[in-house]
C-alpha cells in the first residue's frame, strides 16, 4: 500500500465535475477546494474527498497544522493567508480549553521548505534550525513546527537541550541554538539615592529661624520695657505714701 499522504490536499478546481461532499453543490472551476484524503476503495492508495474551502473552514477542529496540507504553498497568498488563520485560531481555541496539556519539543535541521512556523506562518527554509512542538502522548499529525527564534522568544525559559534531537546537532548548531535562549534580566541592587532638599527650601528654612530669633528678641525687649514702667510706678506710690505720713504726723 502506498504511503499515506498529508490529510488534505489543496488546490483550485480544475473542472466543475466535483461536488462539494459537506454542502453537495457543485464546485465550480477555479474556486478553492480542500480534499480529505481517505483510502480509495477502487485501487491501492488514496484520493481526495473535495469539498468547498469555505466549507471546511466554517468547521471547527477540521485542519491541525499547515504540513497536514498539500499544495498550500502553490496557493496565492491569500488563501495561504486564510488557511494559516484557521489553523492558528483552532490552536489558540484549544490551548485555552487545555492549559494543562504537557508539550514535547523537538529540534532538528529543517530537511525541506514545506514547513510554516506557526507563530507567524511563513515558511522555514531549509537547513534551517526548526523546534517542533506537539502535547504530550499525541501522534506525528498534531506536531506544529517553528522557528528556532521565534520558539524562544515566546517560551524564554526552556531548556533546548532538553529537547528530543539535542544530540543530533552539530556543535555550531547548539551553540546558536543556545545564543537563541533569552535571559531574564538582572534586578538592578540598592534603592534609590536620597534626594537632596531643594535650595529654596534651604533657605525658607534659614529665613524663618532667623524671623523667630527677631521675634524673641522683640518679646524680650517688651518685656523689659513693661518692668521699667512697674519700677517707675513703684517709685511714684511710694513717694506719695510717704508725703501721706507726714501730713498726719503732730509733730
Amino acid at each position: 500500500m502506498a504511503n499515506p499522504p498529508e490529510a488534505w490536499k489543496a488546490e483550485y478546481a480544475k473542472s466543475s465535475r466535483s461536488s462539494c461532499k459537506t454542502c453537495k453543490k457543485p464546485i465550480d472551476k477555479e474556486i478553492l477546494r480542500l480534499g480529505k484524503m481517505v483510502h480509495a476503495t477502487q485501487f491501492d492508495g488514496f484520493m481526495p474527498m473535495w469539498n468547498h474551502a469555505s466549507c471546511i473552514l466554517r468547521k471547527a477542529n477540521q485542519i491541525k497544522s499547515v504540513d497536514d496540507v498539500e499544495g498550500l504553498e502553490t496557493l496565492r497568498w491569500e488563501d495561504q493567508q486564510k488557511i494559516g488563520k484557521y489553523i492558528d485560531s483552532a490552536v489558540q481555541s484549544n490551548s485555552s480549553e487545555n492549559v494543562s496539556v504537557v508539550l514535547q519539543c523537538g529540534v532538528e535541521i529543517s530537511p525541506t521548505s514545506r514547513a510554516a512556523c506557526r507563530n507567524y506562518n511563513q515558511k522555514i527554509a531549509k537547513g534551517e534550525i526548526r523546534i517542533s512542538t506537539k502535547p504530550e502522548g499525541q501522534g506525528p499529525r498534531s506536531l506544529a513546527w517553528h522557528h528556532a527564534k521565534c520558539y524562544l522568544e515566546t517560551s524564554p525559559t526552556s531548556e533546548a537541550e532538553k529537547f528530543s534531537g539535542w544530540d543530533s546537532l552539530s556543535a555550531s548548531d547548539r551553540e546558536t541554538l543556545l545564543s537563541l535562549v533569552k535571559k531574564n534580566p538582572s534586578t538592578p541592587k540598592g534603592g534609590a539615592k536620597r534626594k537632596k532638599a531643594p535650595e529654596n527650601d534651604q533657605k525658607s528654612k534659614i529665613a524663618k529661624a532667623g524671623g523667630n530669633a527677631s521675634s524673641s528678641k522683640n518679646m524680650s525687649g517688651s518685656n523689659t520695657i513693661k518692668l521699667e514702667d512697674v519700677n517707675s510706678n513703684a517709685s511714684v506710690l511710694e513717694s506719695q505714701l510717704e508725703m501721706l505720713s507726714r501730713a498726719h504726723d503732730p509733730n
